[in-house]
């Protein structure tokens, strides 16, 4: 179980009301909604999967440093290469 202590800034003790954080709603039918809970586990597997494949494509599909992977026409460094040896020839 997690206990949250919340410090009150203003004083409401006279009003006998508490503070509390709701973490899962309600549904529709009035028992507990698990839609919340599964979406932010789906979510975080999801953006913990992504994060891998960043990681791996960046590891192992790496450019050479100061090797743009585009010119600004955005056509691919080999085609632009290719194409700039035949002019100067």
């Amino acid at each position: 179980m997690l206990t949250l202590h919340i410090h009150d800034r203003f004083p409401l003790s006279h009003l006998n009301v508490t503070k509390t954080l709701v973490l899962l709603s309600p549904s529709a039918l009035g028992g507990k909604s698990e839609a919340l809970s599964n979406f932010l586990l789906y979510a975080g597997c999801l953006c913990w999967l992504l994060a891998i494949a960043v990681a791996l494509i960046n590891g192992f599909c790496k450019r050479p440093p100061g090797r743009p992977r585009f010119y600004g026409s955005r056509m691919p460094l080999e085609e632009f290469d290719s194409n700039t040896d035949s002019d100067v020839a």
